[in-house]
């Protein structure tokens, strides 16, 4: 009775073992394929940053309303569809930069040029690379508005890209 106990321990036990190698064997082939497929994207995706900034018309001197854009473009075709994003992320979908900075003086005009306080306002967006390896691209966005008042508006996002799904 105990030979038969002992050899069915060593049969589980080496049932065990060989499927724990097997799981094992297919880890590292995954390993492997996965390593190929990181390899097929570049270290890092070229970009240039470009600005825009409009000064409110009326204004004269040094301390007038602004509307400020600092963004990147992807020089790659291949990924102008994150260009598009950025785009979207930082005035919105189907506004121009130039649209976007009349709505903010508009709004400046309507509600901050009839009081006797008549500060500058000021716009600030920016949209940076902050992660950009191996197959993962992460942009930023900033934002820092300014309306009058004790303190301007702060506030940070984040957008991650997985160059693998278009």
């Amino acid at each position: 009775m105990k030979n038969i106990l002992k050899i069915t321990y060593l049969a589980m036990l080496a049932l065990f073992i060989s499927c724990e190698d097997s799981a094992t064997s297919e880890n590292q082939d995954q390993t492997v394929e996965q390593q190929e497929k990181e390899a097929v994207f570049p270290d890092s995706l070229t970009y240039i940053t470009k600005d825009y900034k409009r000064i409110f018309p009326e204004c004269e001197g040094e301390d007038c309303t602004s509307y400020t854009l600092e963004y990147i473009e992807l020089t790659d075709k291949e990924y102008s569809f994150i260009n598009d994003s950025i785009k979207v992320g930082l005035i919105g979908n189907g506004v121009s930069m130039d649209d976007a900075a009349d709505n903010f003086f508009d709004k400046y005009e309507e509600d901050a040029m009839d009081t006797e306080w008549n500060m500058p306002w000021s716009e600030n967006l920016t949209a940076g690379v902050d992660f950009n390896k191996k197959g993962l691209f992460t942009v930023s966005y900033g934002y820092y508005g300014y309306y009058g008042g004790a303190h301007g508006m702060p506030d940070f996002s984040s957008v991650n890209y997985d160059l693998a799904i278009k």
